[in-house]
């Protein structure tokens, strides 16, 4: 998604159909937004937020305490969290720990994190050990069942997923159409309400931009980031280097690991 937002901004002003895709894309994007989505980029230990502006941050920061709350957290945790938040931002200690993106997985990175207390690497593990399931996939076959019936067996795709999306939209979107039942509208009354229901219509800027900064270099070129390349080819295959110098450039994350299992065992 960030790969396609980049593309649109990218495009120039000059072109008619710029405005068209950035209020398209934001459409989409707010009917996948959810908070936990931009939490969970932060608390990868590979990216930590890559290009999150000041607003990006503060919305990451309210999820977590939100989310820690609700877990039965007091006020004085929920502070706590917050300053382990922070440290982590700043790849503060215990959180200085390299990740190897080949590797390392986030769930055995912050696991390695065993100072205490335990807040922020609580959460990260609960978030990241959220199981992908295939309900809402299955549901949705469900749907299309209950739809073609034993009587609309001669409905193409095209119609099955037309129908299908009217479904989705007025179930998602019941509270609003609701209050449109039974009026007889003019065509610019229609207008309106169309733009009221798709909400950013009027917006001319993609609404990643209030949390990413897309012109940092970082952006510049993952549009030639090749996707299908085997895991093999990415595999670091230098064999100039000393195993002593290797061993101090993971002094720090052993020595920790030691006095962890001292703390735990002793």
């Amino acid at each position: 998604m960030i790969k396609l937002a980049i593309a649109i901004f990218r495009l120039p002003s000059s072109n008619p159909y710029k405005v068209s895709a950035i209020q398209i894309f934001n459409r989409r994007y707010l009917e996948f937004q959810h908070p936990a989505y931009l939490l969970c980029y932060f608390l990868h230990p590979y990216y930590r937020g890559l290009s999150l502006n000041g607003e990006g941050f503060r919305n990451a920061a309210i999820t977590a305490t939100t989310l820690w709350q609700n877990l039965g957290y007091s006020e004085q945790e929920c502070k706590e969290l917050l300053t382990q938040f922070q440290k982590y931002d700043q790849k503060l200690k215990p959180y200085d720990l390299s990740y190897e993106k080949n590797m390392d997985m986030p769930e055995l990175w912050w696991d390695s994190i065993r100072s205490k207390p335990y807040h922020l690497r609580n959460l990260a593990l609960r978030l990241f050990g959220i199981a992908v399931l295939q309900t809402g996939c299955e549901r949705n076959f469900s749907t299309l069942k209950w739809i073609i019936g034993d009587r609309r067996t001669r409905l193409d795709v095209q119609k099955l997923e037309g129908i299908s999306k009217i479904r989705s939209y007025y179930l998602t979107s019941i509270k609003n159409e609701l209050s449109y039942y039974g009026k007889h509208l003019d065509e610019a009354e229609l207008r309106e309400v169309a733009n009221i229901s798709a909400g950013v219509q009027e917006r001319t800027t993609i609404i990643l931009e209030d949390i990413i900064d897309l012109t940092q270099p970082i952006f510049e070129n993952l549009e030639n980031i090749d996707n299908n390349t085997s895991e093999e080819t990415n595999i670091d295959r230098n064999m100039d280097f000393n195993p002593i110098d290797l061993l101090r450039q993971y002094g720090m994350r052993l020595k920790l690991w030691h006095t962890s299992l001292c703390q735990i065992y002793s």
